[in-house]
């Protein structure tokens, strides 16, 4: 049997966190090939706000290089969490920039995913016509089941947080 190649989209939030670990309880399994992706908002793919403005008078190679540090971490804990649980498990770290909407599903697209796991962002109908939303568009434009894990939802129903 070919392995399957799942895709989880990860930001720094903790429902990325709670998303990939429903996904090691819920979905994925030995023989599978893992990507865990997360892209960086390009300044020209988000709105700027005030914290925006303000980030932007400091050198912005500083800030990329302690976003990459912080990305890198948190990726590693959690390559490090499906290794307990499935050893051997193929999993691959991927950090690209640019607009989430369209590196998530060209990735998957690439990968010829099977599934795309994310969570959810929980926007107000305000916020999700401003800014959009990136799990409402990949879960109508993803050529694969795409499997959003929303927030408190996912709280009790994996065990791959248990020590």
């Amino acid at each position: 049997m070919a392995e399957r190649q799942i895709v989880v989209a990860m930001d720094a939030r903790e429902g990325s966190r709670e998303a990939f670990l429903w996904a090691l309880d819920n979905l994925i399994k030995q023989g599978d090939h893992v990507t865990l992706l997360n892209v960086r908002p390009t300044r020209a793919t988000i709105l700027p706000t005030r914290a925006d403005v303000s980030a932007s008078s400091g050198n912005q190679g500083d800030d990329d290089d302690g976003y990459m540090l912080a990305m890198e971490q948190i990726l590693n804990d959690l390559v490090h969490k499906a290794h307990e649980l499935f050893p051997g498990l193929k999993v691959d770290k991927a950090i690209k920039s640019g607009d989430p909407k369209h590196v998530v599903l060209d990735e998957v697209v690439v990968r010829d995913a099977a599934a795309l796991v994310m969570s959810s962002r929980g926007l107000s109908p305000v916020q999700r016509t401003f800014l959009g939303s990136v799990s409402d568009y990949c879960s109508r434009n993803a050529d694969c089941a795409v499997i959003v894990v929303r927030g408190k939802a996912a709280q009790g129903f994996h065990s791959a947080s248990v020590p």
